[in-house]
């Protein structure tokens, strides 16, 4: 009798685990019946959602994307990593040993203006004596050209890293291309990468010079490095209502001119219209308070939000600049960042000012020194001029 008791317990403990797994092998058919309802009834801007998340954090060069931890070689002498989305090349045993009184400088050129940016470089390095550490960005396609063009001899000691930037960080937040050309150019993934400043300095909190790759310095970087800051700002930049433009009779131009005060979020802000145009060429940021006032996200949201509506009358990323540091920037010395050279109104200034007294020259505009030899300015530039050992970029030279 027990026996027979206890093959009943069994039996029916047997037909319980069963009846389980049956409903659990039910259960995960459904979930997979209803996720394939869901992808199939799935926009396609949804999808592109999905694909969007997946390909942020994969490195990329050209069509090929790559998982983290993958390692693979430039033309140069330089070893690329995958973290975390970007492509880090660096010299092993040279970039990588820690040079706590350098000087980190953030620039970056996608490929076709990367003779801009070695000219910046050689400017800085020829004007100072100081350690320089540079974070150079760059498109796929620039990825090669740049590790072998910084590996001639004129920059070859240079400490560097090569950074490739993840376009699709951006993708889905850059100005929508209605307004002609001018706005098309703006669309280069390479001109918002600084929005990610901390993840491409990957760690470092200490202060950094972000300058744009159509500039030459021609003072000592350590000057510029030792900008006062106030302690309540996150940086410095230079305004357009500054002693020099007076000095030269250079238009002023205000908040008004750039942004559009109809729309409702430029009109909540209560910015004054009269306020000065910031110009994001050229600033020097504390990296921990860029951290601390979550910049990025906030240079995103205005970013993502021109792609909806007409809030800026100009391109770029300046408007975007001038909302998130209203009020939260020190003024560089004007000698520092004399622009406008790529437009008619550099005309105005002498060229002694220029060569002698000039400490940093900016051809924003249109025309830039290696495209245009009669450039204002243009002869300065070419005495930084690297030649490139690929042969790929040349400048109109007189």
């Amino acid at each position: 009798m027990a026996a027979t008791c206890s093959c009943l317990c069994r039996s029916r403990i047997l037909c319980l685990l069963a009846v389980a797994a049956t409903l659990i092998f039910a259960l995960c058919i459904w979930r997979m019946l209803h996720q394939l309802t869901q992808d199939l009834n799935r926009s396609d801007g949804e999808w592109d959602a999905v694909t969007l998340r997946v390909e942020q954090s994969r490195c990329h060069i050209g069509n090929v994307a790559y998982s983290d931890g993958i390692t693979r070689s430039s033309d140069g002498t330089a070893e690329c990593k995958c973290q975390k989305g970007l492509f880090f090349c660096t010299r092993p045993n040279v970039d990588d040993v820690e040079d706590k009184d350098a000087i980190h400088v953030l620039s970056g050129a996608s490929r076709g203006r990367l003779v801009g940016l070695t000219a910046l470089i050689k400017s800085i390095r020829t004007n100072t004596a100081a350690s320089l550490k540079f974070y150079l960005v760059t498109d796929g396609e620039g990825m090669n050209q740049l590790s072998v063009w910084m590996d001639v001899a004129e920059l070859r000691d240079i400490k560097r890293e090569i950074i490739v930037f993840n376009e699709y960080w951006i993708d889905s937040k850059t100005i929508t291309p209605h307004r002609g050309r001018r706005w098309r150019e703006f669309l280069d993934p390479i001109v918002y990468s600084r929005y990610y400043l901390p993840l491409l300095l990957r760690g470092f909190d200490g202060r950094v010079i972000y300058m744009d790759d159509d500039c030459i310095v021609q003072g000592d970087i350590v000057e510029l490095m030792e900008t006062k800051v106030d302690e309540k700002h996150i940086g410095a930049f230079s305004t357009v209502c500054q002693q020099l433009d007076d000095r030269f009779g250079l238009p002023h131009a205000s908040y008004y001119d750039l942004l559009n005060y109809n729309n409702k979020h430029i009109h909540q802000l209560g910015i004054p219209e009269t306020t000065c145009v910031v110009n994001s060429g050229l600033f020097v940021v504390e990296v921990a308070k860029w951290k601390r006032h979550n910049i990025t996200r906030q240079l995103e949201y205005w970013t993502g939000l021109s792609s909806r509506e007409n809030i800026y009358l100009e391109p770029g990323d300046q408007p975007v600049f001038m909302i998130v540091f209203h009020r939260l920037f020190s003024l560089i010395n004007p000698y520092w960042h004399v622009r406008r050279l790529g437009y008619d109104a550099g005309a105005k200034y002498p060229t002694s000012f220029l060569e002698e007294e000039a400490r940093l020259l900016h051809w924003n505009g249109a025309r830039k020194p290696w495209q245009y030899p009669n450039q204002y300015g243009a002869h300065i530039w070419r005495k930084y001029y690297v030649p490139d050992p690929t042969g790929k970029e040349k400048p109109q030279m007189l």
